[in-house]
């Protein structure tokens, strides 16, 4: 684990929405877990992939948790955020 500076977490976030703002259907996919936690998620919230899109849009630098290193894909971090939803 690991907590990135405010700035880092800046350019993350501009430049994750930098991609979304340009096609929100092919520079966002949705990996799907074997628990189907994710896609049971969206269903009870009723959220579609462009929701989701729309949720990772409005994030702030204050919403930021932690990164971490990705198990599938050690040399790559996933960027955990939070925010309350409904």
């Amino acid at each position: 684990m690991a907590v990135r500076t405010r700035q880092e977490v800046s350019q993350f976030l501009f430049d994750m929405k930098a991609k979304l703002m340009l096609n929100k259907i092919d520079n966002l996919y949705l990996v799907p877990r074997k628990d189907k936690k994710n896609q049971n998620c969206m269903i009870e919230l009723g959220l579609r992939h462009n929701d989701v899109a729309d949720i990772l849009l409005k994030l702030k630098v204050e919403n930021y948790s932690e990164t971490v290193k990705d198990d599938k894909f050690p040399e790559n971090f996933l960027w955990v955020f939070g925010i309350t939803y409904k």
